[in-house]
């Protein structure tokens, strides 16, 4: 009969249980290598809960700075292609790439910034209109419009 007491395992490492006098059950016995593994996991999961609630100021900044970096792409970006800048308000984005990936994607259903505008002017003194702009009295021609 096997000592209740010591038992070697395959790697030679001993573990040590004692019989209890419950139902005549044996407590679970662990190995020196999954008490480690045990208190590892439990140290990781506090360390992990604290540092959630202390944010790194470093990483902070470092966010910060690249959050006004892609800002300032997406801007020069906009400007380049003619853009107003409203539309980098208008689309949220992570960083440059996630904002120009969004872009290219809208970009074809946004008007082109080159193309000929018509421009009519505002009503003035109660519905007469500024005839002042070339476009608009060409405009008001060909509809018939005086």
């Amino acid at each position: 009969m096997e000592d209740m007491g010591n038992n070697t395992t395959q790697n030679g490492e001993t573990n040590t249980t004692e019989p209890t006098g419950t139902n005549g059950k044996e407590p679970k016995s662990f190995t020196q290598e999954e008490v480690d593994r045990i208190v590892q996991d439990r140290l990781a999961r506090e360390k992990k809960k604290y540092q959630q609630q202390e944010p790194d100021p470093f990483q902070e900044r470092e966010q910060a700075l690249a959050k006004r970096e892609a800002a300032l792409g997406v801007k020069e970006l906009l400007t380049a292609e003619g853009y107003p800048m409203e539309l980098s308000e208008i689309i949220e984005y992570k960083d440059l790439d996630d904002f120009k990936r969004k872009y290219e994607a809208l970009k074809e259903f946004l008007p082109d910034p080159n193309a000929p505008r018509i421009m009519i002017s505002k009503s003035v003194n109660g519905g007469t209109y500024n005839e002042d702009g070339t476009e608009d009295k060409e405009l008001r021609k060909a509809m018939g419009l005086r």
